[in-house]
């Protein structure tokens, strides 16, 4: 799904042939059909795997979809991301995940794609690495990607850069590593070592040791991250919660103004009311000519 491609002296991340997508938030009573019928506008569903709950049967409310082009499950994606499907629930759209790559961020503006790839190297075969940086400057954006050979090297990265603390440079600062999510391999310009001369005295990416100064600054570096990323997602849930209370104050507001627009329609002209068990009123009869005499032929007219 993943690989790296040299552009303008870059690496870019060539991600866009996938096909399948993890989507979440669907109402608990939904079917395989349902779904299916949902998502059919976009294009051929070729598979659908749905989680459930293994005592019940009962859905989680999230799975998998798998389409035949890259274009259908994009569209699907762009397109229902975010889509009220009933039951209060909304729906999650992403790309689903490439086990096989993580996202490593917390990087140090020294850090290059070379020492990334250092450092990950002791967890298995690195297929590709890359440091994100912003096109015009070049300054890293502080997070990079990695690709194993084998999602089993990426998950042994993960457990043990969140058991310990992995430091890239001096700084004292661990890395955060989590799976990569497709939609967050974006392009960007890739920081390559010819862009950074290290000192010879910089250390070599290493794992802190335990009782030591700095184990203990990587841990307080660590505890301060988390906490900061609580108090972010705590916002963003606040956040979240204003807008749906919002969209449904103007909801409202609109239904009430829907309300009082058709009071004040004028009602419909209609003439009185017809008695009930009158017979409907008749016209004068129409005035008819002599009777014709009997035995006498029709007068012709003239020939």
């Amino acid at each position: 799904d993943m690989h790296g491609k040299h552009v303008g002296g870059g690496i870019r991340m060539n991600w866009k042939t996938s096909t399948k997508l993890f989507v979440s938030g669907f109402p608990l009573d939904s079917t395989e059909a349902k779904i299916r019928d949902l998502f059919a506008p976009f294009g051929t569903v070729k598979e659908l795997m749905l989680h459930r709950h293994l005592d019940t049967k009962i859905l989680k409310g999230f799975g998998f979809l798998e389409f035949e082009t890259h274009d259908s499950a994009e569209r699907a994606k762009n397109d229902m991301h975010g889509k009220h499907v009933g039951g209060g629930r909304t729906l999650n759209v992403r790309w689903a995940v490439n086990q096989a790559a993580i996202w490593v961020g917390s990087l140090g503006p020294q850090v290059t794609s070379d020492i990334l790839k250092a450092a990950f190297e002791q967890f298995g075969e690195v297929e590709s690495s890359v440091v994100v940086a912003d096109p015009l400057t070049h300054l890293s954006k502080g997070y990079g990607f990695v690709v194993f050979a084998r999602k089993a090297q990426a998950q042994k990265a993960i457990t043990a850069c969140s058991r310990d603390m992995l430091l890239l440079d001096e700084s004292a600062v661990p890395v955060r590593v989590t799976v990569a999510h497709l939609e967050d391999m974006e392009d960007g310009f890739s920081r390559n070592s010819h862009t950074y001369h290290p000192r010879a005295n910089e250390p070599a990416p290493h794992f802190a040791e335990n009782d030591t100064r700095e184990y203990e600054f990587a841990l307080q570096w660590r505890e301060m991250s988390i906490r900061h990323r609580m108090q972010r997602n705590r916002l963003k849930e606040m956040h979240e919660q204003d807008k749906i209370e919002l969209q449904k104050q103007q909801m409202q507001i609109h239904r009430d103004q829907q309300a009082i627009f058709q009071q004040r329609q004028p009602p419909p002209l209609m003439g009185p009311p017809m008695p009930q068990g009158h017979p409907m009123p008749q016209g004068p009869p129409m005035p008819q000519g002599p009777p014709m005499p009997q035995g006498h032929p029709m007068p012709q007219g003239h020939p």
